[in-house]
């Protein structure tokens, strides 16, 4: 039996929520195959499915060490440390899973959301723009570009997030208020 037969295996029966055995068979796979980023990756996920958040964080970071373009296990270690309500860390993984790759529009708009929460809103209104640059029919990500606008005052960028959101998704509750906002 080799290591990528024994992670199919292991990512199987952690699908149905067996993780003990899921966990076992993560680390025979790496007792065969010590650099196989994807038994590291299970078992990551494993720790985390079982709280056991210290072991989860450990291996996330190892893999990073093994792969340090490894933009999905920078997202898992953003989210850890955003539940953990540690924002400044969370950001600095959004950062670096965004430079690694800048196709996921999700990203940037993860981390105008927390750069908002933290009021830097400049940076958040750089965030926006390139989730919105990606998916520009997405009305989440334009209703965060006006609000974003609005905060920064920024009023001509504001009515254009605006003017977008109303084409998208005319029904959109918030088109009134941002509308007002933007006024005063």
């Amino acid at each position: 039996i080799n290591a990528r037969s024994l992670v199919q295996e292991a990512d199987q029966v952690r699908g149905e929520s067996d993780l003990e055995q899921a966990e076992k068979k993560y680390l025979t796979a790496i007792r065969l195959d010590p650099k196989n980023v994807d038994a590291y990756r299970g078992l990551a996920d494993v720790y985390r499915q079982q709280q056991q958040l210290q072991q989860a964080k450990e291996t996330y970071n190892f893999i990073l060490q093994l792969d340090p373009s490894d933009g999905e296990t920078l997202m898992k270690l953003a989210e850890m440390a955003e539940e953990a309500g540690d924002t400044k860390t969370a950001i600095e993984h959004y950062q670096k899973a965004v430079l690694l790759d800048d196709h996921y529009a999700h990203r940037f708009a993860k981390l105008a959301e927390l750069l908002g929460k933290m009021e830097e809103l400049e940076t958040a209104l750089e965030a926006i723009r390139q989730a919105v640059e990606l998916e520009p029919q997405n009305p989440k990500y334009l209703d965060m570009w006006a609000e974003i606008s609005i905060l920064s005052g920024r009023k001509e960028e504001a009515e254009k997030a605006w003017q977008e959101l109303r084409m998208v998704n005319p029904e959109n509750q918030k088109l009134e208020g941002f509308e007002e906002r933007i006024r005063d």
